[in-house]
């Protein structure tokens, strides 16, 4: 019953967008990601199709709640042997099976952001396992070495939020 479109769609038709809608759209889906973390509820799919923008003025509303879990629960890669999340917005340690926390959804806004700002993705592969193996291994190139209007402050978040390692992500959406 909502009246707008989904992310991707938006992305299909403008690869790459504005850096004042970048900004806004990444500062809500962060708002409302700090609303699930603090009643305790990790998203772990966080991807441009699961973000609507509501019309008339493309308010954000983070959509399918299907995968979230209570930050208290074990949420694993697999779940008889599928894959939870979508691979090129999975956080290393969840394509690893490792117990995930909220830093998990800032790792796949992280992603939405880079996809958003450059109108690519920072993990390609050719399949899911060469994809998981993108994120896990590899560090892409810094937003702003692909597109070179971008301000070093927003390259540098979302180079913060794309951390490998956890522990030295940024730690919470607000």
């Amino acid at each position: 019953l909502l009246k707008g479109e989904p992310l991707d769609d938006r992305l299909k038709r403008d690869s790459v967008l504005p850096l004042s809608e970048v900004l806004r759209i990444g500062r809500e889906i962060a708002e409302g990601l700090a609303a699930a973390h603090g009643t305790g509820l990790i998203h772990r799919d966080i991807k441009p199709a699961n973000i609507w923008m509501e019309s008339p003025r493309d308010r954000v509303k983070i959509l399918d709640f299907g995968l979230a879990r209570a930050a208290s629960e074990e949420s694993g890669l697999t779940q008889r042997g599928a894959i939870i999340g979508t691979p090129a917005y999975m956080a290393p340690e969840q394509a690893r099976g490792d117990t995930v926390d909220a830093r998990c959804d800032l790792f796949s806004l992280g992603v939405v952001l880079y996809r958003m700002s450059t109108g690519k993705q920072p993990f390609a592969g050719k399949d899911t396992v060469s994809t998981l193996m993108e994120v896990a291994m590899h560090e892409p190139p810094s937003p702003i070495m692909v597109n070179f209007e971008l301000p070093q402050e927003l390259s540098d978040l979302v180079m913060k939020l794309l951390e490998n390692d956890a522990a030295k992500r940024i730690a919470t959406a607000g």
